[in-house]
């Protein structure tokens, strides 16, 4: 089910199950030089030092995720509703006075227990491509089946980004991990507690802390985020 996130009125609702849901992910370029230890605003490569204190909070661009679903099925009466609001919500809109860029509506994407994981929930997302076949129409031509193919990108915040503001935890940041560090490590400079690094794994995504390596970034939540109890 796809839902306007600011006007949750509008939404579409589709009648089975997506024949393939694709997940794509790609690394922000200046995120990737960092780690290779390439100087990255030089127009001559060069290695450069990879060892930052470790005290020295870092913020990346998480780069793109894209989510593609396959032969969506849309069924009934509002087969041709939904069809067009699926391709209204590719359409830029002006949210502004004259002048203001042009910008699309986000949405909430939700379907059962499927979920992205940590850091995509809510999975919120921006339809950047929208493809509709119509089937069985009725004698005054209106389809009332439509099989729907969809590409969005996923919208998430960087590690570090969030606004204190903005209504979410607050003293969150991202970590970049030097070298002779680990996830335990980090868990008691932060939180004073080593065994928070399963937490800290958690939100991550991390299923093995063996895999974290020197120059990854983790993302580190405040620590009132984080007052469950820990075994």
């Amino acid at each position: 089910m796809l839902v306007e996130k600011d006007n949750p009125g509008v939404s579409v609702r589709f009648s089975y199950q997506p024949e393939k849901i694709k997940i794509s992910h790609t690394t922000e370029s200046h995120a990737v030089k960092r780690a290779m230890g390439v100087q990255e605003d030089e127009a001559s490569p060069k290695p450069v030092e990879r060892v930052l204190p470790a005290d020295n909070p870092v913020t990346v661009d998480p780069g793109d995720t894209i989510l593609s679903f396959n032969e969506i099925v849309l069924d009934g009466p509002d087969t041709l509703t939904y069809a067009r609001q699926l391709l209204k919500w590719t359409l830029p809109i002006v949210t502004g006075p004259t002048g203001t860029p042009m910008t699309v509506p986000v949405l909430t994407f939700t379907w059962g227990d499927f979920d992205l994981g940590p850091p995509y929930k809510p999975v919120y997302i921006v339809l950047t491509q929208v493809d509709v076949e119509y089937f069985r129409f009725t004698a005054q031509g209106v389809p009332t089946r439509a099989v729907v193919s969809v590409k969005c990108k996923v919208k998430v915040e960087a590690p570090g980004r969030q606004n204190p503001t903005s209504g979410g935890p607050p003293n969150r940041s991202g970590r970049r991990v030097t070298a002779g560090e680990n996830i335990q490590g980090i868990a008691r400079e932060r939180y004073g507690d080593p065994r928070r690094w399963r937490q800290v794994a958690e939100l991550n995504g991390i299923d093995d802390p063996l895999r974290v390596r020197a120059g990854d970034v983790l993302y580190l939540p405040g620590p009132t985020e984080l007052e469950r109890p820990v075994s």
